[in-house]
């Protein structure tokens, strides 16, 4: 108990969560972390669970699903007290609990993250002040440790000084997203400047014929250890820190990029070491008081001297718990994070990902911007070990695609491959193709209804179920483009098993007539 009134702090890694991102079973992540929601709803509210959700979420490609627990996490984070007395440490007291408030790079990394999430919606004006919001959170730690760099000159719109230049390339990403060339090309030439090797990306972002940005995640992220002398480090998780990557557009090669960033170098330079000195003197410290307690308790005779003996062991044991550095982190981080942009001219484009001419992941569909987009950004999380392989067709009819798929004239409740949202329309597809004729769409929602399925995800607050495909009792559509797309359409599901009397038995009349369309005994 006195450890813990110490705060002493324990890493937190969860292996199963890190497990399902690097396999890119994000479904299974989103579920593991709503688990762990239900079963400790106060660590539910703590920064490191919104990060954890929302990039997940991000990853599956639920851009609009990551905004409410990535907005949890900026209001926590613009909180400018969370920095401000406890700069020296990755934690911060609220009433008397400890509560992770993370690394100066994980902090810039969560408003990259929720910039991101911002550009994938297609709001943009936020999207920038998120990405500035990193940019002024890493220029106050270098003011602070004294190692600002000097002040930038011919750059009117992009004064920061650090040489973050993810967050400059999300804040040009912004700027062009709602139409202000003039600041985007300060912040572009500040990144040609601080990292010569972007200037092949910077010129291609100033191309008016892209139109559309991929953000892709790639590796494992540092990990944070003890030093053993009162310090923290991180170490990298994976080799191959800056290989370039390689993206085709249905067959063709598109783009070759480094990467923007580099978590393990930044992980090194903006981190919270400089308790080291102050974690060794309150181990000393409580060690003396613990030994000398111990004496004094044991050996006195008078009830006092022990109650006192008893008090310095105490005291000894708190000092030693405070000296303990604390390892949590956010587990899921990529190391190394790229930005592509890419011009995509016919809908239904596939998209390839490789690494030295291996190809790594296929998205088997996305659609030009819509009219009334000026550009299209979507994020992607490479699986380092993939436990699906996605082809270059779609599999199953969804909200996202307008092709054609063999067996959508039916829901996939019922033994066709359709997971579109019921509506009108829909029912009327299905009854042109022979099926349902005569049911309203009424009777078909109440046959979702009578399986336990969720349509859509409104009022969800990010913390979205499984989807039907998986074996889960929710259905709805992720983004084009991303590797929850791909993952979903893209790869072969078992059938569906109703667990209704009704579904069972009209999906087997539904079947019985595809294999017997005229309806005459064969």
């Amino acid at each position: 108990m006195l450890l813990m009134l110490g705060g002493c702090s324990t890493s937190t890694y969860d292996g199963r969560l890190v497990h399902h991102v690097r396999t890119g079973e994000f479904g299974l992540a989103r579920g593991h972390l709503n688990h762990l929601a239900s079963a400790n709803p106060g660590q539910a509210r703590q920064l490191l669970s919104h990060l954890n959700l929302g990039v997940v979420n991000l990853a599956d490609g639920l851009a609009s699903e990551a905004e409410e627990p990535f907005q949890r996490a900026y209001e926590i984070l613009r909180l400018r007290d969370i920095n401000a007395g406890t700069r020296l440490t990755a934690a911060i007291t609220y009433e008397g609990v400890r509560y992770f408030k993370g690394e100066p790079f994980e902090q810039a990394m969560a408003y990259c993250y929720i910039a991101l999430q911002k550009a994938a919606i297609g709001d943009y004006d936020n999207c920038r002040a998120a990405a500035n919001a990193a940019l002024e959170l890493l220029d106050e730690f270098d003011s602070f440790r004294g190692t600002t760099d000097p002040v930038p000159q011919g750059f009117s719109y992009a004064v920061y000084r650090n040489q973050f230049a993810l967050a400059y390339l999300l804040s040009a990403i912004g700027n062009l997203g709602m139409g202000r060339q003039d600041e985007a090309e300060d912040f572009i030439a500040r990144v040609t400047l601080i990292n010569p090797s972007l200037g092949g990306l910077a010129r291609a972002l100033l191309d008016p014929s892209f139109n559309t940005v991929l953000v892709i995640d790639a590796g494992a992220g540092p990990r944070k250890v003890a030093m053993g002398d009162g310090g923290v480090g991180f170490i990298s998780s994976e080799r191959g820190t800056n290989r370039p990557i390689d993206v085709f557009v249905n067959g063709i090669t598109a783009v070759s990029a480094p990467p923007a960033a580099n978590l393990d170098a930044l992980a090194q330079r903006y981190s919270w070491d400089e308790l080291r000195a102050a974690r060794q003197a309150k181990e000393a410290i409580g060690t003396g008081l613990v030994i000398g307690g111990a004496v004094i308790a044991t050996q006195s005779r008078d009830d006092e001297a022990r109650l006192a003996g008893l008090a310095m062991i105490a005291a000894g044991l708190i000092a030693s718990a405070m000296a303990t550095p604390d390892l949590r982190q956010v587990d899921i981080f990529p190391q190394r994070v790229y930005i592509v942009p890419l011009r995509i001219e016919s809908p239904g484009s596939t998209i390839q990902i490789a690494f030295g001419g291996q190809a790594v992941l296929t998205i088997p569909s996305i659609d030009p911007p819509s009219h009334t987009e000026r550009l299209k950004v979507r994020s992607v999380r490479l699986p380092a070990s993939v436990a699906w392989v996605a082809g270059d067709q779609v599999l199953y009819a969804n909200d996202g695609y307008g092709g054609y798929v063999p067996g959508q004239s039916l829901p996939y409740i019922l033994g066709g491959t359709c997971v579109r949202m019921p509506t009108h329309a829909l029912l009327a597809e299905y009854q042109r193709a022979g099926y349902l004729t005569g049911m309203t769409l009424g009777e078909l929602l109440e046959l979702y209804r009578l399986e336990g399925i969720r349509l859509g995800t409104d009022g969800s607050g990010g913390r979205v179920g499984g989807h039907v495909l998986e074996g889960g009792s929710w259905l709805y559509t992720p983004q084009d483009g991303t590797a929850g797309y791909a993952r979903l359409f893209g790869r072969t599901h078992r059938p569906y098993r109703p667990k209704s009397e009704a579904v069972r038995r009209l999906a087997a009349e539904m079947q019985a007539l595809h294999q017997n369309p005229t309806g005459r005994t064969p």
